[in-house]
């Protein structure tokens, strides 16, 4: 049994945890319900858009890294399924988009491994 529910996959049944993809969990989660947030002629905020969410780990080993970018093959951004924790610490599935992490711009290469490293899920909908 695995210690956490975060998941990744190509499809919904493939979804697999991602302590059998990579062995770590994100070391933080930055989940945003809204990208756009407009108040209305009420005053009361309405949010707009599709959830993100960012898994963001401390360090990477070289090899995980690389399976993490596999989902993305030789493109910028790929749809893939995650299991993902939200605010409420409940986990949810959905379909998104990967997008290629900014390296070496956010990550540091250090000793064979990656350090600070985000993986950038947009556009989440839940199955």
């Amino acid at each position: 049994m695995a210690d956490y529910e975060y998941a990744i996959g190509t499809t919904e049944a493939g979804l697999t945890n991602l302590e059998d993809v990579i062995g770590v969990p994100p070391s933080g989660v930055r989940f945003q319900k809204f990208p756009l947030d407009n108040t209305g002629g009420t005053g009361i905020s309405v949010g707009a858009g599709y959830p993100s969410c960012s898994w963001v780990f401390e360090y990477l080993s070289w090899p995980s890294y690389t399976d993490m970018l596999s989902y993305l093959g030789d493109d910028a951004s790929a749809v893939v399924y995650i299991t993902t924790r939200k605010p409420d610490n409940t986990y949810a599935s959905y379909t998104a988009v990967l997008h290629r992490p900014q390296v070496p711009n956010k990550a540091t290469q250090h000793s064979g491994s990656w350090l600070n490293v985000t993986f950038d899920f947009t556009h989440l909908v839940s199955v």
